[in-house]
């Protein structure tokens, strides 16, 4: 719960901002804080009943995999959405695809055969494809304006957030490091643990992110 306090602090920081920002502009970075929060909250209770029995622990791992395909989703609708802030037509159609794709990926998590730890590496490529989608808009953008069109996408917060997502998934797969020294990292220090502290850092960095292109755009600091 740490870092769900954490994401919260920094979101009341960026309302207090003192900016006229249309209420759309705030409703998508709501919408990234309330699918990470929603991630934070199903991660923490799954992991809370996962000694509970098998039904419990079965029920909750369906909301840990909604919380990971929600926090994915939104984090490529915030990035689509300022990344294509003069393209309203695009927004949403890319917005709608996102939507779309996340649907189907958690209609595929919810497949027995998706559960396990043999399962993990599938598990890691199908939602590691839901977060590839969310590069399609960046491309489209850089393809329509060249490098001008990045300035509307936080783009080093973006590079830290999907190093981390990434390297946390890696780790997740491979087992690193309780593979190579098992029992040495039971309490603490297991693939597990740190996945989460990466992608839970990748969260917060994004939503630093967010707000520099919130103040790149309504203090006049690019042309939109």
């Amino acid at each position: 719960m740490y870092f769900l306090t954490l994401l919260l602090a920094i979101d009341y920081w960026i309302i207090q901002l003192p900016l006229e920002v249309p209420v759309i502009d705030i409703l998508a970075i709501q919408t990234y804080v309330a699918g990470t929060a929603g991630c934070l909250i199903f991660s923490a209770a799954f992991h809370a009943t996962n000694a509970h029995s098998p039904e419990v622990a079965h029920a909750f791992l369906k909301l840990d995999y909604l919380g990971i395909v929600m926090t994915i989703t939104t984090t490529c609708i915030s990035v689509t959405y300022f990344a294509l802030y003069s393209y309203p037509v695009l927004q949403v159609t890319y917005i709608f695809f996102t939507v779309l794709c996340a649907a189907i990926i958690f209609w595929v998590a919810l497949d027995p055969q998706m559960d396990g730890a043999r399962a993990g590496p599938c598990r890691a490529a199908v939602f590691s494809l839901l977060a590839t989608s969310g590069l399609a808009p960046i491309f489209h953008v850089i393809w329509a304006e060249a490098s001008s069109g990045l300035i509307n996408i936080p783009l080093d917060s973006l590079t830290v957030t999907c190093s981390s997502y990434a390297v946390g998934t890696a780790v997740y797969v491979t087992r690193f490091p309780e593979r190579f020294w098992p029992a040495r990292f039971d309490l603490i220090g297991a693939s597990h643990q740190i996945f989460h502290i990466l992608v839970a850092f990748g969260q917060i960095v994004h939503l630093f992110g967010l707000r520099e292109v919130l103040l790149r755009i309504h203090m006049g600091m690019c042309a939109v």
